[in-house]
């Protein structure tokens, strides 16, 4: 997500040409962010201090084929996902899934991004499992909020999975990097489920009940029978014309 906070680079005019900018690879990424090149084609940890790239001074679009997981400290700006603003008056944990449009606002300087391409988890039960994990949705808009320790925690994981894609690529490398992060993934719902125990569940975000509504469609292996939702099918579900 903090992948937008910290992009920049664009003259005014070429905002005006293109609504939407699309980065394709890691490798795209860290050109546009002055950074070397990656030591894993499918996944990085930015670290948002090694990045001296300026705000953009208005809002842009921005499009991303990766999971992106993010811990940010001292950011006072604002992040839209979906049809909502990301709320990080207190949360400094943040989720965003791949190919969603993100606009922002300000500059997060001191934390990390986590980038994970979806290609990373072929093959393993992760890369389904994956859509159980509520806070990558658009329904959660508040950053998730982690105290110290529980960030030592976090931080823990992340730095044995960095240590592990900059060491000698071998046949275990990429087993161990998918049970680091399933035991974030795992820390993180945790804290979420803490998080929002006492919360009662009041968007009612017309892309929220659609995302839903499509997750519950694929997971029960509707569309092998009935193919893929129609407008109408859809507007039905939705209550709309």
């Amino acid at each position: 997500m903090f992948l937008f906070l910290i992009f920049a680079g664009y003259s005014r005019e070429q905002k005006r040409m293109k609504q939407i900018r699309s980065v394709q690879s890691l490798g795209e990424l860290h050109r546009l962010l002055n950074l070397p090149k990656p030591q894993h084609p499918l996944i990085s940890v930015l670290h948002l201090n090694q990045i001296t790239q300026t705000p953009q001074p208005d809002p842009e679009k921005v499009m991303y084929p990766f999971y992106q997981i993010c811990l940010k400290r001292n950011y006072n700006g604002k992040l839209r996902y979906g049809q909502n603003y990301y709320d990080f008056d207190e949360g400094v944990l943040s989720f965003i899934s791949p190919n969603q449009v993100l606009s922002t606002e300000g500059v997060a300087t001191d934390g990390w991004v986590l980038v994970i391409h979806p290609d990373f988890l072929h093959g393993y039960p992760l890369a389904k499992s994956l859509r159980k994990y509520g806070f990558f949705s658009y329904e959660l808009s508040e950053a998730l909020f982690v105290s110290e320790k529980e960030q030592t925690i976090i931080e823990s994981i992340l730095n044995n999975i960095e240590v592990e894609y900059q060491s000698s690529i071998d046949a275990h490398s990429q087993n161990i990097i998918v049970s680091q992060l399933e035991l974030l993934l795992q820390y993180a719902d945790r804290f979420y489920q803490r998080q929002f125990i006492t919360r009662k569940k009041v968007n009612t975000d017309l892309l929220t009940k659609l995302e839903d509504i499509l997750n519950r469609h694929f997971m029960d292996d509707q569309s092998l029978k009935e193919g893929i939702p129609t407008v109408e099918w859809l507007a039905t579900q939705l209550n709309l014309s």
